[in-house]
């Protein structure tokens, strides 16, 4: 049994956890820090969803890499390949420039 112990957390801060295991709850695996940290340390490790594995993503893989291919090959514009897979031609910009699905 851990000693139980109180703090007060500063309002601008989090409680951050230090091993990767999501149904940790030991106590001593947890520290105070900001949001930037928290961040940080996800992207450290490894922990970011990317792609397919993002929440929000609307697109598959294969989608990404045909819609590179189409634009490249037949010139379509943003706004089409927006209408055919259903999403906003800015969408397709950051596709075809590589700012997001820089992993494929």
């Amino acid at each position: 049994m851990y000693p139980q112990e109180t703090h007060e957390i500063p309002e601008d801060k989090r409680i951050l956890h230090s091993c990767d295991c999501p149904a940790c709850v030991n106590p001593s695996h947890l520290h105070i820090g900001t949001q930037s940290q928290n961040i940080q340390e996800r992207n450290e490790r490894g922990r970011t969803a990317r792609g397919e594995q993002a929440s929000k993503a609307k697109l598959t893989e294969v989608q990404v890499l045909e819609i590179r291919e189409r634009y490249k090959n037949e010139k379509i514009s943003f706004a089409k390949l927006g209408r055919e897979y259903k999403v906003s031609a800015s969408a397709i910009s950051t596709i075809i420039k590589r700012k997001f699905w820089t992993h494929i």
